[in-house]
């Protein structure tokens, strides 16, 4: 039985009932090898910390009904199917943490199913974390214990004089791929209405009169279904350095939800002490090591200083009571300005602008992946290299590979900054994804800022830079800053040192670097339309294990902008492209879609933004979308099927 307290200070009535939610659980089957009599235990996640045995932890979460009482909430776990393991001597741990030394970090023996229990929250809603070990040592017998499956018993009491805003369509495409109980939204009122995504810029009036193009661009943002508003320091408070970071992240506090903001970009000056938009310096590392970051503006509904000792971000300050719930709320850009640099901001801007507005007929070059995998010891980045094209097959990704390994019969099998520029020349990309050692001018052996000149605009990248120090703020040539400038529409660098494990092991949903590099290609590439989106359920969806990483990755440009051009998508509201025919029935919560004949391919389900908020793979006659998770509005519904594609317009009302 394990109590929660929930990070956030609330006013909370007396009148309270109890109620608690259920939730079966079903676990996948054990898998372990054995080398050298060492266990080794396949899963997606496992325990943190580096002294605790890596048997694989399942992740589920669970969404809250509105006015739990924080300090009421109990968790039970009740194991079904339990069976003993035996011929089990040591278990091998994936890795241990390396920077400039191992911090030596404490923890307990995992001997209980129940791991760790989070309560967070996204937006007004709050979620429980629940990370359980289907497989754990039993700590009076020693004996390792394993469930095929079991039960989750969350009680608490609820509120009877609350009130909460209802769930907007953004937040409904959220929810949908976090939580393992959508059922549960009903108690948060009918959802709204589905509304333009809401961009907010926030810049300073200096920089907002002396940029020719941010008005261009906020007509383009209009034109492809976006909401944008530009915000002063008059608005959000301004300051120098962390006092400019502090207002901001107070100011969005106060008005995310009442503005119903989505998505914030920032021009500005980043540098932590100077800067005119600062980032936040957070003391994310053992030993008072810090990394300055945006997350700050992203992750606002929990305590940066938990502690109240006046250093934000500490580790101390995550995943407990009153503290950080690594959950972000808002999706986070930065376009940096340094001095009165307005043409390269402007440059950018015209860039991101023409970007979002190519045809969709031209834009093919998108799929293609550059993976350019040295790693930080023994050339182990081809390993990851090789997982990213692994989880994205069946997609139509291409990929280019260059490593210093021939594994996987890789394109190029010898690193170095001038085979790579001219491997990025030659060809375009949508994705440039490396993963090496770093600092603030270069990426070891890939890239450095005097190489990076040979880039061009012509096909701008996606670029994760999985390299210590690329987006250090205060150094105005980094490498990230230079390829944004040209060569890239979007860049996801560090901001200072960032954290690897060595030896790798699994490192899939790991927050460490190689898991990262991984997680953020995948999702970019196959899962979240928009990079900004991409980056934020990266570090969502990973396992919180090296929360420097958190702060330090950070994104450089719109967060609005997707590999898939959003270019007039009202003009196909009313098309029909392709020869077939398709026939939709709406009844009162569902829209049945069907072809006269042949079977359907698939269908998507798409805002008039372009966003994608439902997507199948059928291949029957028919296929049934429940309404009720979506709110009303005009949407886009494509239906691939034998005969040709359909793209209609449906309006779902309530």
């Amino acid at each position: 039985m394990i109590k929660l307290i929930h990070c956030a200070i609330l006013l909370l009535p007396i009148l309270a009932t109890g109620t608690e939610i259920r939730e079966q659980v079903l676990f996948p089957s054990v898998k372990r090898s054995v080398q050298n009599d060492t266990t080794f235990f396949a899963g997606d996640y496992y325990p943190a910390e580096s002294n605790v045995e890596a048997f694989p932890l399942i992740r589920h979460r669970i969404l809250l009904p509105a006015g739990v009482v924080d300090s009421s909430i109990r968790v039970s776990f009740t194991p079904q199917n339990e069976q003993t393991l035996t011929g089990i001597s040591s278990i091998e741990r994936t890795g241990t943490e390396s920077e400039l030394s191992d911090p030596g970090q404490e923890a307990s023996v995992l001997h209980s199913n129940i791991y760790k229990v989070y309560l967070g929250k996204y937006r007004q809603f709050q979620i429980l974390d629940c990370w359980i070990a289907p497989t754990f040592r039993d700590s009076v017998s020693q004996e390792i214990r394993s469930s095929s499956a079991g039960e989750i018993v969350v009680s608490f009491e609820q509120s009877l004089l609350r009130s909460t805003s209802s769930p907007t369509s953004r937040d409904l495409d959220h929810l949908r791929s976090t939580v393992d109980n959508l059922a549960i939204l009903s108690e948060y009122g009918t959802a709204v209405r589905a509304e333009p995504l809401h961009l907010a810029i926030i810049t300073t009036s200096k920089t907002k009169k002396s940029l020719t193009k941010l008005n261009d661009f906020i007509a383009s943002k209009s034109a492809h279904g976006f909401t944008t508003t530009v915000f002063t320091e008059s608005d959000w408070g301004g300051g120098i350095g962390e006092v400019s970071a502090d207002n901001l992240h107070r100011w969005l506090i106060d008005n995310y939800l009442e503005k119903k903001i989505d998505y914030v970009l920032i021009i500005g000056d980043p540098s932590p002490e100077t800067g005119d938009i600062a980032m936040k310096t957070a003391y994310a590392y053992y030993g008072g090591k810090t990394a300055a970051t945006d997350f700050y503006f992203s992750d606002i509904t929990g305590n940066w200083d938990a502690d109240g000792d006046g250093k934000f971000g500490e580790t101390d300050d995550v995943k407990k009571t009153g503290g950080i719930d690594a959950i972000p709320d808002i999706s986070v850009g930065r376009i940096p300005l340094y001095k009165t640099d307005y043409a390269t901001v402007d440059h950018i801007l015209a860039k991101s602008i023409s970007y979002e507005s190519e045809s969709k007929n031209s834009i093919g070059w998108r799929e293609n992946t550059l993976l350019v995998m040295l790693g930080y010891y023994g050339d182990e980045g081809a390993e990851v290299g090789e997982a990213i094209r692994e989880d994205l097959s069946g997609t139509s990704r291409k990929f280019y590979r260059i490593y210093n390994r021939n594994l996987g019969g890789c394109d190029e099998f010898s690193i170095t900054e001038k085979g790579v520029t001219a491997a990025w020349i030659k060809d375009s990309y949508g994705i440039v994804t490396w993963l090496t050692h770093g600092k603030e001018d270069a990426a070891l052996d890939i890239m450095n800022t005097t190489y990076a000149k040979q880039l061009t605009d012509e096909t701008p990248s996606f670029v994760f830079m999985g390299s210590c120090l690329n987006g250090k703020p205060d150094v105005p040539t980094n490498l990230a800053y230079t390829i944004l400038a040209k060569g890239a529409v979007g860049v996801v660098a560090g901001s200072e040192t960032t954290i690897f494990r060595q030896p790798m092991g699994n490192f899939r949903g790991m927050s460490y670097d190689h898991g990262l590099t991984h997680g953020f290609t995948l999702e970019l590439a196959k899962t979240k339309p928009l990079i900004g989106d991409a980056l934020a359920s990266t570090k969502e969806k990973a396992d919180m294990g090296c929360w420097k990483n958190y702060c330090a990755f950070n994104l450089y440009g719109d967060p609005t902008l997707g590999l898939n051009s959003s270019a007039d998508p009202v003009s196909i509201q009313d098309a029909k492209v392709g020869t077939g025919s398709v026939k939709m029935i709406k009844r009162s919560n569902e829209l049945r879609i069907s072809v006269p004949s042949g079977t359907i391919r698939s269908v998507e389900l798409c805002t008039i933004s372009g966003r994608v908020v439902y997507s199948a793979q059928e291949s029957g006659s028919f296929v049934t979308i429940p309404l009720q998770e979506y709110a009303a509005g005009s949407y886009v519904i494509r239906v691939e099927s034998g005969s040709g594609i359909i793209v209609e317009k449906v309006s779902i009302q309530k």
